[in-house]
């Protein structure tokens, strides 16, 4: 199906996957520099959204990204990547 509107009816939601990156540049091609980049990267980094509804413009919440990511795996993959 093709979306022709944004419109969300009452009772209903929509889903939407957004892909994003950040460029790491660790000191060095080690997992602990990887750590410590990731650290850097997203220390202060977050999400601001609003849900509105039909009788109200919502109020902005905040994701706090570091508190939803797995650093140390994420920092395994990137090893992962690095040693290919």
């Amino acid at each position: 199906a093709i979306r022709t509107t944004e419109v969300i009816l009452p009772g209903l939601r929509f889903n939407e996957a957004k892909d994003w990156g950040i460029l790491l540049r660790p000191a060095e091609e080690t997992r602990e520099a990887v750590v410590v980049e990731l650290k850097t990267m997203i220390a202060t980094a977050s999400i601001t959204y609003r849900l509105a509804t039909e009788t109200s413009p919502g109020d902005n919440k905040q994701l706090i990204l570091r508190d939803l990511m797995d650093i140390q795996s994420i920092a395994d993959h990137v090893m992962e990547d690095i040693n290919k």
